[in-house]
């Protein structure tokens, strides 16, 4: 076995082995509303070219935000990524501050060509029409916050409010991408699932012998995810891309869409009033100090998710430049969810991006066969906080390292990350995020054996 395979082996093994103990503790104070922070369709590699996946596609790598993109794929491709996530919060009233970090294991994903293009290879013959598919499990939403509020009422004195969330939503999607000619399209399938667990404690601190205010609610979601999306492909190089890859340049213009889908929750609600000793959620449950007000089971309600379009252009030149730009308009007016009257805002976001390999085919330096990628993002977030939106702005780096194992090219994919939540809300966030993606390639899926 050489040395690179060795190699690779071993990072695999660390990833994977980071992935299984990492913790994900990173207080989000703001997952409290809606169904939490959402996450982003993107694996590594676009995460750092500052997501523009509309008009992305790779033969080598899967982007999902853009189900159309599939049927460039020229193997089949594993990946699998985690993240690392260090945050600061900071109060604008109060000017206290908190630092937490955490990370977890963020997507698998696996994705082919159902027409082997080795086959075709052997065949000697051209083809207008490919076809390619995926499966891969994500995260939707992360719900993970704690928060602790002292107010004073007229008549009443000191009150302290205690919120605590967790839990969140995953989940699975089969995705297929067709190409005619320079025409793409795609269709993604997904079904959503997950917990959210939200505690919330009263405590009146100056009434004595009061029997302070104690909410449980435990809601599991189930819904259907739709996505589209098209893509075409401009050849700007005068057919020199057919002689020398090097050469080609091509614009292509994408177009993704969620539907506003409905989802569907049951959860249990439990409302009582707990006893003078009791000290907030920290606090231990205790059958014998506990009047139970309502105790409700097995509740069905209904809820929609919001929509969103991306629109996107990404231009490549040969295989040093690959540049890219992405504007993304969520209609967070179109969600709904009876378990709370929460109203979200449409918001919109801009991605600019790019990716430099100094040399692809270069035999004695292994660094300028590496990807350099770097991006930027803008934009708001769909959360109202006392009427006022988030703000967001992230700058993003990565590399794209290729691997040969087995004469097979995969890659492994670092990214770092720094942004910011912030505008005219109450707690301000900074963060530095490091992501690690896995990309595995084999292009003999699916290949017919021929014998003499």
């Amino acid at each position: 076995m050489c040395k690179k395979s060795k190699f690779f082996i071993i990072a695999v093994a660390t990833i994977w082995h980071a992935c299984t103990i990492a913790q994900n503790n990173v207080n989000a104070p703001y997952s409290r509303y809606g169904v939490g922070d959402i996450f982003s369709d993107n694996f590594v590699p676009l995460q750092s070219m500052g997501g523009f996946s509309a008009g992305y596609s790779d033969p080598y790598l899967t982007n999902l935000a853009n189900p159309a993109s599939l049927a460039s794929l020229q193997a089949t491709s594993f990946e699998l990524g985690f993240n690392t996530t260090y945050s600061k919060l900071k109060s604008t009233t109060t000017k206290e501050s908190d630092q937490y970090i955490g990370g977890n294991l963020n997507y698998f994903s696996l994705a082919f060509p159902v027409i082997n293009p080795v086959n075709r290879l052997l065949d000697r013959k051209n083809y207008d029409f490919n076809w390619s598919m995926g499966i891969a499990l994500l995260p939707y939403s992360r719900v993970n916050h704690f928060s602790r509020i002292e107010k004073e009422l007229t008549d009443i004195g000191r009150i302290r409010e205690e919120n605590e969330g967790s839990g969140g939503l995953n989940k699975v999607v089969w995705s297929h991408g067709f190409k005619y000619k320079r025409f793409y399209g795609g269709l993604s399938i997904g079904y959503l699932f997950g917990n959210i667990r939200n505690e919330q404690a009263i405590i009146y601190r100056d009434l004595p012998l009061a029997f302070d205010n104690y909410n449980l609610r435990e809601a599991s979601y189930q819904g259907l995810l739709l996505r589209g999306g098209l893509q075409y492909e401009v050849d700007l190089s005068n057919g020199k891309g057919a002689e020398n890859v090097r050469d080609v340049k091509l614009l292509t213009i994408g177009l993704a869409s969620s539907a506003k889908t409905k989802f569907r929750t049951i959860s249990n609600e439990f409302i009582a009033l707990k006893g003078i000793t009791y000290q907030g959620l920290s606090d231990e449950f205790s059958d014998d100090e506990t009047d139970t007000i309502s105790l409700l089971s097995d509740v069905e309600r209904f809820g929609k998710l919001a929509g969103d379009i991306s629109l996107g252009a990404v231009y490549r030149r040969g295989t040093k430049w690959v540049l890219g730009v992405n504007a993304n308009f969520r209609n967070g007016k179109g969600y709904e969810n009876d378990l709370s009257d929460y109203q979200l805002a449409n918001a919109f976001e801009l991605g600019l991006g790019l990716q430099y390999t100094p040399d692809a085919a270069s035999y004695n330096s292994y660094f300028k066969r590496v990807m350099y990628r770097a991006g930027i993002q803008i934009g708001t977030d769909p959360r109202l906080i006392d009427g006022n939106q988030i703000k967001l702005f992230s700058l993003n780096a990565g590399i794209g390292m290729p691997v040969v194992v087995s004469r097979q090219l995969s890659f492994i994919n670092l990214g770092f990350n720094y942004g910011r939540h912030g505008g005219d809300i109450p707690i301000k966030e900074s963060f530095f995020g490091f992501n690690v993606g896995v990309t595995l390639n084999n292009n003999l899926w699916f290949l017919k054996r021929k014998f003499d």
